[in-house]
């Protein structure tokens, strides 16, 4: 079930959980047990930080201005980070 334009879902028989699937993060299903029958109304939102990126085994060589080192994602390339200010 796909929410309208407005993010709204509307079920009408009765769940025991819920699984939720993001485009942004399609290889994590969300599943939300519903424990008291009694409540209908659910409100789901995105966290702001949805699209922060986490990283094990990143390494940076320090330089006295910036951070230097390959991007997990991305070609061979050596990038340079910034901090932001």
């Amino acid at each position: 079930i796909n929410a309208d334009e407005n993010g709204i879902i509307k079920i009408n028989f009765p769940m025991d959980s819920i699984y939720l699937l993001s485009e942004l993060c399609s290889e994590r299903i969300n599943s939300f047990p519903i424990r008291d029958k009694k409540y209908n109304s659910l409100t789901f939102h995105f966290e702001p930080w949805i699209t922060d990126v986490f990283f094990k085994s990143f390494p940076l060589h320090y330089t006295q201005d910036y951070l230097e080192g390959k991007h997990p994602l991305l070609d061979d390339k050596v990038y340079n980070y910034y901090r932001e200010k």
